[in-house]
């Protein structure tokens, strides 16, 4: 159902406007167009719409509910089918899910779950959100008094946003030696053409 899909656009800026009654009343319909429609990359997207108006009213138990289903959803997401890319969303998610479980006391299973969201992050190569992750250990350290943890979470996020910084620099200019390579076979396949094009020249002469 492409109605489903169509309704990211208007959530995202009623979300961006604050206006969320309207914006979750949207979702609520749009959902179970997207689950009859088994379109479970929209319904991750949905389902993390409904997470923030949750969290943002302090709807903790029902903030964790949407999240939960939300990341029980993406592993059923093709990314060869998918019709939006959803980079980073299992971190947003389990990092909605810790700042749950520390507000709730519950910095144990808080912990895990984002030492292992850090991990995975690292093995998946996803630098732009490992510090993040880590900063959202420092909150939890820190909400337990734990001063010297918090210390070294966020020391360890400031490292990881240092690598995130490099990594996109060396992305940049992979990508710029990638262009420059590409003007400078165009430069040489007109120089070829130019060079045939005299050559025609010479024999029609």
């Amino acid at each position: 159902d492409q109605r489903a899909a169509a309704a990211l656009v208007p959530a995202a800026m009623l979300l961006e406007e604050r206006q969320l009654d309207t914006m979750r009343k949207l979702v609520l319909e749009a959902l179970p167009r997207a689950q009859r429609a088994g379109l479970p990359d929209i319904e991750v997207e949905l389902l993390w719409n409904l997470t923030i108006v949750h969290l943002d009213r302090r709807e903790l138990a029902e903030g964790m509910q949407c999240a939960e289903q939300a990341l029980a959803r993406l592993a059923d997401v093709d990314p060869a089918t998918a019709r939006l890319t959803h980079l980073g969303t299992r971190f947003k998610l389990t990092q909605a899910l810790g700042a749950v479980l520390s507000a709730t006391g519950q910095y144990a299973q808080c912990n895990a779950m984002l030492t292992q969201a850090l991990q995975r992050a690292r093995q998946d190569r996803e630098w732009a959100y490992t510090g993040f992750v880590a900063n959202a250990l420092a909150s939890n350290a820190l909400e337990q008094g734990n001063l010297e943890l918090a210390l070294d979470w966020s020391a360890q996020s400031i490292a990881e946003r240092v690598t995130s910084d490099l990594y996109e620099a060396v992305q940049q200019l992979t990508r710029s030696t990638k262009v420059a390579e590409l003007l400078g076979e165009v430069a040489v396949a007109a120089n070829e053409a130019e060079s045939a094009q005299e050559a025609l020249r010479g024999v029609l002469a």
